[in-house]
């Protein structure tokens, strides 16, 4: 009975850590599009394609959600978009 339990919580808390993870997460069958980003569970970061004011090319990239002016974190290529 002891193993059983063990074995149902663990069950439970993969399950549980599983769909946690899952609501800001991409997937295959569901990209985002060029005007549409994604925001981090914890609502600080959002990710997505954007551009410069100088440059019409697009980057990738991580950006904090609520700080203006927008300021990047993280870029893909920055040097090669």
């Amino acid at each position: 009975m002891h193993c059983f339990l063990h074995l149902l919580l663990a069950t439970t808390c993969f399950f549980s850590l599983h769909l946690c993870l899952a609501l800001d997460s991409l997937t295959f069958t569901k990209p985002i599009k060029d005007s549409e980003t994604l925001v981090s569970q914890g609502g600080r970061f959002r990710f997505g394609f954007f551009s410069t004011i100088k440059s019409t090319k697009k980057y990738v990239g991580i950006w904090f959600n609520d700080v203006s002016p927008q300021t990047v974190v993280w870029v893909s290529n920055k040097n090669t978009p």
